[in-house]
């Protein structure tokens, strides 16, 4: 089965209901992506409360 692309992950996280809290696990390779992008796409989900980063 393939995995469903980012992009459409994403989306499919913004429509969610009530997605509180995202916990991010990053590897030496994805740190800066998760502290930007990944942070700046994430700012938007209106019900998010909490986001938390583990590297």
């Amino acid at each position: 089965m393939d995995r469903p692309s980012y992009a459409a992950e994403q989306r499919r996280l913004e429509r969610g209901p009530n997605l509180m809290v995202i916990v991010e696990v990053l590897s030496d390779s994805s740190e800066a992506d998760g502290r930007g992008q990944k942070w700046a796409r994430h700012r938007r989900i209106s019900s998010r409360r909490d986001y938390v980063l583990v590297s």
